[in-house]
């Protein structure tokens, strides 16, 4: 895995209800890469705001949001020339898919598939950085389990203390260190994306 990432920091940041993961059943029959398959099921993805799982792959029992968790209650797997797609969810419009045989990741855009991230590792690293950066855009569920840090609740104080551009600089600069897919790879729409927090559109 390109990045070191441990199912407890996802958790301490997030909280439950904030880290998507797959059953392990749900992934019996699928020539899924093994590294992968440990990293779905153990580790998981933050929601961050952005990712939803699959229905048919969730691990409900986790104590995910249901609004992380997408209502497709078949597997999918697209056959694309560089071989076999499993979809494991979405962000924002995309399809984000997961090659069995060598983990990377890739966007489902308009009628082709884009290449975007080296392994999931990637992926969830990136969401775990937007979640930090930016927590007000970032929470999934009705309690709030992202790091308990005794504010106020005072969303227009928090929002204040941001210094947009310098999260987004520190954003791009730690993911492009391990895999400089996500901002690189042509179409890919991580920039975009880091472009709106930027901005603040998000």
């Amino acid at each position: 895995m390109k990045f070191d990432v441990e199912a407890g920091d996802l958790l301490r940041d997030f909280g439950p209800a904030g880290v998507c993961r797959a059953r392990r059943e749900a992934l019996q029959g699928l020539p899924v890469q093994e590294s992968s398959r440990e990293f779905l099921t153990s580790v998981g993805i933050p929601a961050a705001g952005l990712f939803s799982i699959s229905g048919a792959l969730a691990d409900r029992e986790s104590g995910v949001a249901g609004d992380a968790v997408s209502g497709e209650s078949d597997i999918v797997v697209v056959d694309v020339p560089e071989g076999r797609l499993l979809r494991i969810g979405w962000i924002q419009d995309f399809d984000v898919l997961v090659h069995l045989e060598n983990g990377r990741v890739y966007f489902g855009i308009g009628d082709g598939h884009v290449l975007v991230h080296d392994d999931v590792s990637s992926l969830s690293s990136l969401l775990r950085l937007i979640g930090q950066e930016f927590p007000e855009e970032s929470e999934f569920g009705d309690d709030d389990e992202f790091g308990d840090d005794g504010d106020d609740g005072d969303d227009d104080d928090d929002e204040a203390e941001i210094d947009r551009p310098a999260a987004a600089r520190r954003i791009r600069s730690a993911i492009t260190a391990g895999d400089p897919l996500p901002l690189s790879a042509p179409g890919s729409p991580w920039p975009a994306i880091l472009d709106d927090y930027e901005t603040g559109i998000y």
